[in-house]
């Protein structure tokens, strides 16, 4: 037997009346906040580009602690390969955990820019500590895990943004056009150090300029993107009720 999926929300017997009638209720809400929906709406939206700057350095963040955090953790003299890459993995585990909860809290309130632009801050301040206190394994690898979390932990709370304001052509054009320039800090990140390194002879400056830039994305989400964007969302059963 062919199996297809209905072409709206009324036609779908794999739902029920409350899902049905919870599913038109937010589309109908976002609908009223979403007013650009054309292919130009995109290009000629500043805060697609402010988008685009905010992502730029978020990659950084994120390709510079990838690539350079088992060279840092390896400073730490540990005994074999595998007590290096142990260690590197706590980043990561703190980063995971701290996600979810932070996604989730995110999710049951609705907003995003603070909740992004406050982790960022809070990863890039962690980013200095650990630079600051290179010298203790304990507490270095304390602030990276904090650096870690404020880099990771903020892709899931970035990309619902762009949805906040574009819809239809204009959301497919917009998150390509962020995602394509975002990236390049992809190249920038790994580099960072490298770059420094001629400028400096601490080893902990490229974690201060990743940190600065991180930053600046923080400002500019503060600056451009307006609370307006920000809709407080309900839980599923309170929407439910009122769907009722």
């Amino acid at each position: 037997m062919l199996k297809f999926l209905d072409s709206n929300i009324v036609d779908a017997k794999w739902l029920s009346e409350k899902e049905k009638a919870l599913l038109a209720n937010n589309l109908d809400a976002e609908e009223k906040h979403k007013a650009e929906s054309r292919l130009m709406d995109a290009f000629k939206s500043g805060k697609v580009y402010a988008l685009c700057a905010i992502y730029f350095t978020l990659m950084i963040g994120l390709y510079g602690i990838a690539f350079w955090l088992p060279t840092i953790v390896n400073a730490f003299q540990l005994q074999g390969y595998l007590s290096v890459g142990l260690v590197s993995a706590i980043p990561y585990g703190v980063a995971t955990v701290g996600m979810l909860i932070l996604c989730r809290h995110s999710d049951r309130t609705g907003e995003r820019r603070w909740h992004y632009a406050l982790n960022v801050m809070a990863g890039a301040a962690g980013l200095v500590l650990a630079g600051v206190f290179a010298a203790s394994p304990v507490l270095s690898t304390l602030f990276l895990s904090i650096g870690a979390l404020g880099i990771i932990g903020s892709m899931p709370l970035f990309w619902p943004i762009p949805s906040a304001f574009l819809t239809g052509t204009a959301a497919a054009a917009g998150i390509g056009i962020v995602n394509s320039v975002g990236n390049l800090g992809g190249y920038v990140g790994p580099n960072v150090a490298i770059w420094v390194k001629q400028v400096s002879g601490d080893p902990s400056a490229a974690l201060y300029a990743i940190a600065g830039l991180l930053l600046v994305g923080a400002l500019i989400t503060i600056a451009f993107i307006p609370k307006s964007l920000t809709v407080k969302i309900s839980s599923d059963e309170t929407l439910l009720s009122k769907a009722n």
